[in-house]
């Protein structure tokens, strides 16, 4: 991708003869991003295991799920935690105590990286994957020594990789490697019921610390979009603690009829509004990493308003999309006004967004990065 020629890659990650692999993750279930890039890493280092005889293990902090089970593969066991910091923290002690020159573990949240710091004492590699805001503080003591224990660092963007810099000097001269995601396929995208009005979709977790995805702009701005298109609607799908506030915000704003609150759908739900929706709106700041819905949209050939940022990497300006200045509410306002009066032009941007989608990030696109970036090269 353009990401990928636009930065001066590092040398792979010498791993040698690899024999075991180890994927470090804080919760193999979770449904957000973090959550499936660990899945999609799962599936390629067990892609890779399988063509070249390597077993492995999960090591996942979190909690398993009967309701949503990981499929079993030969040779791979998954370890769960959950949640107990001392579980996990013996898993890494353990490990320690034998010959690791053989492992590669890659760990998918830096602060999980210093539980892998045991293998890389008894000769194993390490490669973490910086995903946002979790890296954009300053280090502790503990995640910045193991950092400096990797042999590999990546990052899902360029945006991630210099706000990581900004405010941790110490590794401003790392090599950092950029590996854009990917996004599976998807089940097709047969339009179905819901709202017979053009709406806009916006999808995302609803928690009181990531603000910054733009919820509270857009129903600001609902009320202008209404009286400009009387049947315009905003749909919000996903769930979390600030969830009661918003629907509360809607209602004070006089949108109860204008605003849908779906909280967290399934897959097969959330494939269909991708494909009714007029178009993806996710107006984050520039506190976002990535944006996996983006891609979401983009496979179901939709056009997206993103704000400025990491987004930036992904929609193509004036392309397959709109990039609004961050928290700007007349530019927004605008993006917003041109898509619900123009579906010709949404139609020539999303159909544009899916090309994009299928040329550079599917998961076979972030398979192929990613197994690149470790050294173990193409399956």
């Amino acid at each position: 991708t353009a990401t990928d020629a636009a930065q001066a890659q590092p040398a792979p990650l010498p791993v040698g003869e690899v024999r075991r692999l180890i994927l470090l993750c804080p919760d193999l279930h979770e449904v957000g991003g973090i959550g499936m890039v660990s899945r999609l890493a799962l599936r390629a280092l067990q892609s890779y295991g399988a063509a070249n005889g390597c077993h492995g293990q999960v090591w996942s902090y979190g909690e398993s799920d009967p309701d949503n089970p990981i499929p079993q593969v030969p040779g791979w066991t998954l370890r769960y935690a959950h949640g107990s910091k001392a579980t996990a923290a013996w898993w890494g002690l353990k490990a320690g105590l034998g010959d690791a020159r053989h492992t590669l573990a890659f760990v998918t949240h830096l602060h999980l990286a210093p539980l892998a710091v045991p293998l890389v004492k008894r000769g194993a590699r390490l490669a973490v994957f910086l995903h946002g805001s979790e890296a954009w503080e300053p280090l502790s003591q503990m995640r910045a020594r193991a950092l400096e224990h990797s042999g590999l660092v990546m990052a899902n963007s360029r945006h991630t990789i210099h706000h990581f810099k900004r405010v941790n000097p110490g590794f401003a001269d790392a090599a950092i490697r950029v590996c854009p995601l990917g996004v599976p396929q998807g089940q097709p995208t047969v339009p179905g019921a819901g709202p017979r009005e053009p709406y806009a979709l916006i999808v995302s977790r609803i928690v009181s610390t990531e603000r910054h995805k733009g919820h509270d702009l857009l129903l600001d701005l609902w009320p202008s979009i209404r009286q400009r298109f009387g049947t315009a609607r905003l749909v919000i799908a996903g769930d979390g603690d600030d969830r009661q506030r918003l629907e509360e915000k809607s209602v004070n704003l006089g949108l109860r009829d204008a605003v849908d609150f779906l909280g967290r759908v399934d897959e097969e739900t959330l494939c269909r509004l991708y494909s009714n929706c007029a178009f993806f709106v996710m107006p984050s700041s520039r506190l976002e990493g990535f944006g996996l819905a983006f891609l979401e949209a983009m496979r179901a050939g939709k056009a997206c308003i993103a704000g400025e940022g990491a987004a930036e990497e992904v929609a193509e300006q004036g392309i397959t999309g709109l990039i609004v200045p961050d928290q700007n509410r007349q530019a927004l306002l605008e993006a917003l006004t041109l898509f619900f009066s123009d579906p010709a032009l949404c139609a020539r941007m999303g159909r544009a967004g899916r090309e994009r989608y299928l040329h550079h990030f599917t998961e076979n696109h972030f398979r192929a990065r990613l197994l690149a970036a470790l050294g173990l090269g193409p399956v």
